[in-house]
C-alpha cells in the first residue's frame, strides 16, 4: 500500500491544516453540538455519506457510531489529540478529523481506530496548492485502537485448528479467513529438526493456484525458522470467492531428500459461524467472576496469575514492538509448561485476553504499554 503523507503538520486548533498528496486537508474550530436525540446517524456503512458532507449544520447534527479509519496525521495540545484518518485507506480517501481527549488509549500514526462521537463542524480552508477543501470534525466520546483486519472483517472463517509434521516441523493452522480484500491464514511453526525451516507454501481454492498477497498489513511468521525456534503469523493471499474449497499445502523433504508434502483443506473444517458447539464441558470465559492478581491484572475464576502474568508479559512485549493492540499470540504457562493460543481484544482503555482452556485475563492497556 503506498500511503500518502502530510506535507504540513496540524498546527493549533482552528489555525492551520494538514495537507496530504491527494490534497485534502483537516484542521478547524469547534462547534456545539447538537441534542443526540436530533442526530443522524452514521455507522461504518454510512462511512461514504459521512465523509462528503460540506456544511457544518449537517456535521453537527451527526451521530457518529462504530466509523473506523487510519492514522495518517496527528496533532496534540494540551491533552487534546486531532487525529487525521483515512476511512479507506487503501485508496487514501474519506478524510475525517477525530478529536480525542485524554480519557482513552493513545493514538498514533499509522493506527487503525474505530471512533463514536458526535459531530463538530466542517473546516473550509485551502491547501498548500490553494486548492478549496472542506473536512468534517468528530468529536470521540469513545474510541478503541484496532488492527488492520477492523477494515477488512471476515466474510468467512474456518476453524482448522489442525497441526501436521513436515520434515520434523510441525505446522499448526488455527483458521483461515475469507475477506473483500485477501485470505488470511493464521499459523505457527514449530521447528524440531535440524535444519532451518523456510516455507514453501501455496493455496488453491478449487484446484486454481492463488498467488501470495503481499501488500497486507498483518505480520507474517518468521521467513527463516531456526532449529528449536518457533514463530507466528498470518500469511495472505489474494482474495477468493466464499464458496470455494481451499486446499493449504506445505512441501519440503524428508532426510532422505525425498519430496513430501502436508494439506491443510476447509473441507475439513465447518465454517465458523456454522461450527457446531463443543461437546466438552468448557465454558465461554466472562468478566463476571474475575479477581486481581495485582494492580494492573485481573484473571478468571479458572485462569492461575502465574498464566495472566504470562500473558501480560507477552502482550507488553508485543505492543512495545508495534503490534497490537488487538491482536492473536501465544503464551506459555508456568504450571503446564504447554503453550496456548491466545487472542487479546482492546475495549476502550482495557485490554482482555481469552483462549487456552477457558482463560481470560484483564488489564489495562497503559499498564502494558509503560511495562
Amino acid at each position: 500500500m503506498i500511503k500518502r503523507r502530510p506535507f504540513l503538520l496540524l498546527l493549533a486548533a482552528g489555525a492551520t491544516l494538514a495537507v496530504t498528496g491527494c490534497g485534502t486537508t483537516s484542521g478547524g474550530s469547534s462547534g456545539d453540538a447538537a441534542s443526540n436525540s436530533h442526530r443522524a446517524l452514521y455507522t461504518e456503512r454510512e462511512v461514504d455519506r459521512l465523509v462528503t458532507l460540506t456544511s457544518s449544520k449537517d456535521v453537527k447534527n451527526a451521530n457518529v457510531r462504530g466509523v473506523m479509519g487510519q492514522v495518517f496525521n496527528i496533532e496534540r495540545q494540551d491533552g487534546i489529540t486531532a487525529a487525521q484518518m483515512w476511512t479507506d485507506p487503501d485508496e487514501s480517501e474519506g478524510n475525517l478529523v477525530v478529536i480525542l481527549d485524554n480519557s482513552g488509549p493513545a493514538v498514533h500514526e499509522d493506527d487503525y481506530v474505530r471512533v463514536t462521537g458526535s459531530g463538530i463542524d466542517v473546516f473550509k480552508g485551502k491547501n498548500a496548492l490553494g486548492a478549496e477543501v472542506q473536512v468534517p470534525r468528530i468529536r470521540a466520546t469513545s474510541w478503541s485502537v484496532v488492527d488492520a483486519t477492523a477494515l477488512d472483517p471476515p466474510l468467512k472463517t474456518y476453524m482448522i485448528d489442525q497441526t501436521r509434521s513436515l520434515g520434523g516441523v510441525d505446522i499448526t493452522v488455527r483458521k483461515i479467513e475469507v475477506t473483500k480484500k485477501e485470505t488470511r491464514v493464521y499459523v505457527r511453526y514449530d521447528n524440531r529438526s535440524g535444519d532451518d525451516f523456510m516455507a514453501d507454501v501455496g493455496l488453491t481454492a478449487d484446484t486454481e493456484q492463488i498467488d501470495d498477497s503481499f501488500d497486507s498489513e498483518l505480520d507474517p511468521p518468521a521467513s527463516t525458522v531456526s532449529t528449536g525456534a518457533t514463530s507466528s503469523g498470518v500469511v495472505t493471499f489474494k482474495p477468493v470467492a466464499v464458496d470455494e474449497t481451499l486446499d493449504l499445502t506445505y512441501k519440503g523433504y524428508d532426510a532422505d531428500f525425498n519430496d513430501i508434502k502436508v494439506t491443510f483443506s476447509t473441507d475439513d473444517a465447518a465454517p465458523a459461524e456454522s461450527r457446531p458447539s463443543s461437546t466438552t464441558t468448557a465454558t465461554t470465559p466472562t468478566t463476571a467472576d474475575l479477581r486481581s492478581c495485582d494492580q494492573n491484572i485481573s484473571a478468571g475464576a479458572t485462569t492461575t496469575c502465574g498464566f495472566a502474568d504470562a500473558v501480560f508479559k507477552d502482550y507488553a512485549r508485543k505492543i512495545q514492538a508495534g503490534q497490537g493492540p488487538s491482536l492473536d499470540m501465544h503464551a506459555r504457562s508456568p504450571t503446564t509448561g504447554q503453550l496456548y493460543a491466545i487472542t487479546c481484544a482492546a475495549a476502550g482503555t482495557t485490554i482482555t485476553c481469552t483462549g487456552g482452556t477457558g482463560a481470560i485475563v484483564t488489564f489495562p492497556y497503559k499498564a502494558a504499554a509503560v511495562y
